[in-house]
């Protein structure tokens, strides 16, 4: 039986004991590095996301909360109209008039302007009407005066929101467009009290608008069965160039061939 020396082996257990510490107080050292440095990271990311945030005004951030909402419904009716360029230009000239048409009330009610309207009463329609009464002896009375119809025809409507010398389908499309758009314009804006805002908002609003319907005539300019390359066009017109192939000629060759081998001497057996 081998002898063991104490003394060696009581040295080893504590010089075990004494790296495993060191292990333990490193890793652990390690680990709280990679803590610091995990937040240290996330610190940077937050005020990166915050930065992007806090340079632009609360004008823009409403306007691009409403633009997420009212882009989708302009494309879907802008797509639709394909007969002619007219059509399009019609109704982007009005949805962009009728939008800011749109703000200039909020602006007038909140700065007190509502007392100083002055009703117009004169294009409303008026027509004569007669109403008979009969009393308890049956004897008739006629009552005259004038009707006033408080609700303006189809065709008034239509003309008060039109341009003149504008396509009537685009005019069509964006008014039926516009107001399922309104409400949210309105109500977006009225939530900026500050002038700054409002300014940004009012002026983006519009640019916004013009650019966004550049990107969808854009889109339907382009018809992918169109395009094309310049590689693609000069092997065309080589393959165009070329004479047909004889199918007959190919047959025949091919025939000469078959016998040319046929005719050929046999080799010896061996």
């Amino acid at each position: 039986m081998a002898h063991v020396d104490r003394n060696k082996l009581i040295g080893e257990q504590v010089l075990r004991k004494h790296i495993r510490k060191k292990l333990m107080e490193r890793r652990e050292k390690t680990l709280q590095q990679e803590d610091k440095f995990r937040l240290l990271v996330r610190k940077m990311l937050t005020e990166v996301e915050t930065d992007e945030t806090s340079t632009r005004s609360t004008g823009i951030n409403v306007l691009a909360d409403l633009l997420k909402r009212i882009v989708p419904v302009l494309e879907d009716a802008y797509m639709m109209l394909t007969t002619n360029k007219e059509q399009r230009d019609s109704f982007r000239n009005h949805i962009i008039a009728a939008s800011k048409n749109a703000l200039v009330p909020v602006d007038a009610n909140k700065e007190g302007a509502k007392e100083n309207l002055v009703y117009d009463l004169s294009d409303l329609l008026a027509e004569k009407v007669q109403v008979s009464l009969e009393d308890e002896d049956g004897e008739a009375e006629s009552v005259s005066g004038d009707f006033i119809d408080i609700e303006p025809a189809e065709e008034d409507v239509l003309d008060d929101f039109g341009i003149s010398g504008e396509d009537a389908t685009g005019r069509n499309f964006a008014q039926k467009t516009f107001e399922r758009i309104e409400a949210q314009i309105v109500d977006h804006y009225e939530m900026l009290a500050d002038d700054e805002d409002k300014n940004v908002f009012r002026e983006y609003l519009l640019t916004n608008l013009m650019l966004y319907f550049d990107k969808f005539e854009d889109a339907l300019a382009v018809d992918p069965g169109e395009e094309t390359t310049a590689e693609y066009e000069k092997e065309k017109e080589e393959v165009d160039s070329e004479e047909p192939v004889d199918d007959a000629g190919e047959e025949e060759g091919e025939g000469l061939e078959d016998e040319a081998e046929e005719g050929g001497e046999e080799p010896p057996p061996a």
